[in-house]
Parts: structure tokens; sequence; C-alpha cells
């Protein structure tokens, strides 16, 4: 169903993100309200649902790339701990909505 998992929800609380990726849980809440109401998460009680990874990928900012390329590179392209994609997917998904929505606040001069 997503990235590289045999799981159909990653179990992850918006606190425990919050820590993983350096934010306040807020800025958490606010990126996964986002991408569901966009259609590409479904996030209820500390499980995330994939619903759209093409739609992720598209919206995944370098990040993801740029860790997947680490991931594999630490790993020598041997065992795969899947979920770990899927968590840089959202990373790289927030990443970019974070960016965006930053932009979009910025007053004009």
């Amino acid at each position: 169903m997503h990235d590289l998992s045999e799981a159909k929800t990653l179990p992850l609380t918006q606190d425990f993100l919050a820590q993983m990726i350096g934010v306040r849980r807020n800025a958490v809440s606010l990126i996964a309200n986002t991408l569901q109401q966009a259609g590409l998460i479904k996030y209820s009680r500390g499980h995330i649902q994939i619903k759209n990874l093409e739609g992720l990928n598209e919206i995944a900012c370098e990040c993801y790339v740029a860790v997947k390329t680490q991931h594999h590179r630490l790993l020598n392209e041997g065992f795969t701990h899947k979920s770990n994609e899927s968590i840089s997917i959202i990373e790289g998904a927030a990443c970019r909505t974070i960016k965006g929505l930053s932009e979009q606040k910025r007053p004009d001069h």
C-alpha cells in the first residue's frame, strides 16, 4: 500500500513525530491535518495510513531523496527497514508543507 511497507498503518503519535523531527507537537498536528485534508494520509489516534503515496512523493522535498540515499548507503542496499522509508516520505512531505505554509504567511513588502 505504501512505500516499501507491509503494514497498512504506521503507529506514530504526534508527540513521537515531533520529537523525531525536532518540532513542536502542534506543528505535527497542523501538518497531519493538512495532509489529511489533501487526501494524502489518514491520521487517527497515533496511526497514520498512507492514502496517496504518489501525492506524498510529489510534495516531498529533497529531504526524502537524501534520507533514502543515505539509508541505502549505510545499509549497503542490504536489509531495509520498511517503515523507515514511509517515515522519510512523511518527513519530506512535512518539510515541503511547512515551507509552503511559511511562504503563504509572509507579508508582502
